[in-house]
């Protein structure tokens, strides 16, 4: 997870609450898995470039159960 989050958390802890900067390095960490599992899986890069597979980014909520798509 840090690498994902290393860099929100660094530029940003001064200037968000608490809540805000969760939410910005649970984002940040959900487009480094996408980019992370794009760029280590030939099997799956060729599938996304062939076009036969697509990924997305979700954020699921645990209090209210809503899952927010990225």
């Amino acid at each position: 997870m840090r690498p994902g989050i290393e860099p929100v958390v660094t530029q940003s802890a001064g200037s968000l609450s608490p809540a805000a900067l969760l939410a910005e390095a649970t984002i940040a960490n959900v487009h480094h898995t996408l980019r992370d599992l794009r760029g280590t899986s030939p099997v799956l890069s060729r599938a996304i470039a062939e076009g036969r597979v697509a990924t997305a980014g979700a954020v699921y909520d645990i209090a209210s159960g809503k899952v927010t798509l990225i």
